[in-house]
């Protein structure tokens, strides 16, 4: 079963809605609907995400944005903000990725004692050990004396097997 709500039909999307990089959304009304008046920002600042209302339905403003630019839905897959920021919609902080993929793009976790992700320090031997994690299974990098090494190492990695942009 489908994760997410298909998107109306992408004509639909360009008769309601068009891409404005200037709007805090991303998006703006084109035609009056309601209290929405046409040429005013479109959507609603939530907590996680920009939504927006089409049809009496509500669908997040990246996906949305997506569809408009790329001309298609982008069905399961994930509409993974480049940069980290989930209210920066522009089409250029925009990627379309699968759950492994945005996993890669996450930031540190609020446990993690060294700042840098994938690499953990031990005290007993005054190391860093420098980590990364293809399919389910913890790679071990190397020991360093050094964070910067261990960061270094661990980066390198994340381009061999994640690619540039993670």
């Amino acid at each position: 079963m489908s994760k997410y709500r298909p998107l109306p039909p992408i004509e639909r999307l360009k008769e309601v809605f068009a891409i404005d990089d200037s709007s805090p959304s991303g998006l703006r009304n084109l035609v009056t609907r309601g209290r929405l008046k046409a040429g005013k920002p479109a959507g609603v600042k939530t907590a996680a995400y920009w939504i927006a209302a089409i049809d009496k339905k509500y669908y997040t403003v990246q996906r949305i944005v997506y569809a408009l630019h790329f001309s298609c839905d982008p069905g399961d897959n994930l509409v993974d903000h480049i940069n980290r920021n989930r209210f920066d919609n522009r089409v250029s902080n925009l990627r379309l990725v699968n759950h492994h993929k945005n996993a890669t793009n996450c930031g540190v976790f609020s446990h993690n004692t060294t700042g840098v992700r994938g690499v953990s320090y031990n005290k007993r031997d005054n190391v860093y050990y420098a980590q990364i994690k293809i399919n389910q299974k913890t790679k071990h990098l190397g020991s360093f004396r050094s964070i910067e090494e261990a960061a270094k190492v661990r980066k390198e990695a994340e381009i061999k097997y994640f690619g540039e942009n993670c």
